[in-house]
């Protein structure tokens, strides 16, 4: 009975010397305390109101979840400008992270809106990343990632913009696979100038760069004929992968690229008999003919 006992002690103190990740709650206002706690493992974010950001707002902690809560992260002329690779509005480089529920809308001084770089399984949901005023870049870049895509998410594009999103396989100078997937019943939307929507690039050998649309995912473009959806950097890359997109109501063209699928032409209806060109019905009037006295036919009229 002791040996039991001295048993359920041990293993009693090696439990509390485990550490136990614990998620937090936190109501945030301020930039110092949105800083703090991205950087917080597990830490779930909820804003409670508009915050302007005066330096890349870097998410290291994994599983963070930041709930803007319908509200907005945006920078102004003050953003600190440390050079393009740094002057992103926010990147996440932690792995299971999540970002939903509000705005990312960036300023003179950034590049992207939002850099998803080195990072595995990150969650975007409910999003606009709008890009109207930034110097370069683009509304989102997954580098070497695996984001998955639910809810509404819209990207809005500026006149320096490259495109709406760039996916590469590229983290520092090694490959390692970069993916989007768009889940079921996605709205996916573009806005702005830029006629292009998605750009894949395998920059390095041994690592697939890719985009995978879920069944039902609805996606909306400028009212652009050039407008192209999804294109490849390389056309002959053969590490680039575009997954299902018939999905979407997409097709891939002669020079293939993903274009919104052409509908195809309502064909002519062919007239009936006893039908006009333009589809009304022809009156035909019945005439009935009566022999009358002495032999004569005489007509009525139906």
């Amino acid at each position: 009975m002791k040996k039991i006992l001295s048993m359920l002690l041990v293993c009693m103190l090696v439990l509390c010397t485990v550490p136990m990740a614990i998620a937090a709650d936190y109501s945030v206002s301020t930039e110092v305390d949105l800083i703090k706690y991205a950087a917080e493992a597990n830490a779930n974010i909820t804003l409670s109101g508009d915050i302007k950001l005066t330096k890349q707002l870097n998410i290291t902690g994994e599983g963070v979840t930041l709930d803007l809560g319908t509200h907005k992260l945006y920078s102004e002329s003050d953003f600190a400008d440390n050079g393009n690779n740094f002057n992103h509005l926010v990147q996440v480089t932690a792995s299971n992270v999540t970002v939903k529920n509000g705005t990312l809308q960036t300023g003179e001084i950034n590049s992207h809106a939002l850099n998803v770089y080195g990072a595995g399984n990150c969650n975007l949901e409910n999003l606009t990343l709008d890009h109207t005023t930034a110097r370069r870049g683009a509304p989102i870049v997954v580098s070497a990632s695996t984001v998955n895509v639910s809810g509404s998410f819209k990207m809005i594009t500026g006149s320096n913009s490259w495109y709406g999103m760039n996916i590469d396989n590229k983290n520092n100078s090694t490959a390692a696979a970069g993916s989007v997937t768009f889940a079921a019943n996605a709205q996916v939307s573009f806005e702005g100038p830029k006629t292009t929507g998605i750009q894949l690039d395998s920059s390095l050998e041994g690592a697939t760069a890719s985009v995978d649309f879920g069944t039902g995912v609805q996606i909306t473009t400028p009212d652009d004929e050039t407008f192209v959806v999804v294109t490849k950097q390389d056309p002959n890359d053969t590490e680039v992968e575009i997954k299902n997109p018939e999905n979407a109501g997409l097709e891939i063209n002669g020079d293939g690229n993903v274009v919104v699928e052409t509908p195809e032409p309502t064909p002519t209806p062919t007239p009936n008999p006893g039908d006009s060109g333009d589809g009304d019905p022809v009156v035909l009037h019945k005439i009935t003919l009566r022999v009358g006295e002495g032999g004569k036919a005489s007509e009525d009229a139906g």
